[in-house]
């Protein structure tokens, strides 16, 4: 339920569709980017047998390597949304709301959602560590080779990286208010 705080959410145990916080899981701003990585995939694995929400709260999450959503932990239907703090993008450690996935590595997606349908992307901004070379990778890859993804990608903002949304394969798509720079 939505609240007074800086954060503005607050996790209940009613009913409904499960959320899980990032947080909970390791994923925090200024922790190293394996752990952001580790801490938001397990996030989302626990929501394997549910489905549900991962919600990621203001900051910059430095992200090593490749957050995956594999149909071999998921399953193929998935039914996950990643979803930033506010609708307003975090573009740089000096903006004070929103959510910034920012990758570290030269050539790696940050998220790469394999053979997994019913996935929802929303209020993220995704970005990459000045001073280091990017060289390949995506802010977002879907592939499926095995059934038709249907992915929604709502206020999404993506800079510095080589490649925005890759799409490989079967999917069904809306992508909505999503800028695209550098």
């Amino acid at each position: 339920k939505v609240n007074s705080t800086p954060d503005g959410l607050e996790f209940g145990t009613g009913g409904g569709l499960p959320i899980v916080n990032g947080a909970d899981f390791g994923a925090l701003p200024g922790a190293s980017g394996a752990a952001n990585r580790t801490g938001i995939e397990n996030a989302i694995n626990s929501l394997a047998s549910t489905g549900g929400i991962v919600f990621i709260p203001t900051g910059t999450y430095d992200i090593t390597g490749t957050i995956l959503l594999d149909s071999g932990t998921l399953g193929d239907g998935g039914g996950i949304s990643i979803i930033g703090a506010t609708e307003n993008y975090r573009i740089s450690a000096a903006d004070a709301e929103g959510t910034l996935l920012r990758s570290t590595d030269a050539g790696n997606d940050i998220f790469k959602v394999n053979n997994v349908r019913n996935v929802t992307f929303a209020n993220l901004a995704f970005d990459h560590k000045e001073g280091t070379p990017r060289n390949g990778g995506n802010a977002v890859h879907f592939y499926s080779n095995v059934n038709t993804q249907q992915i929604r990608m709502d206020r999404i903002y993506i800079r510095n990286q080589l490649g925005g949304i890759k799409v490989d394969g079967h999917s069904i798509a809306t992508f909505r208010d999503i800028e695209i720079r550098d």
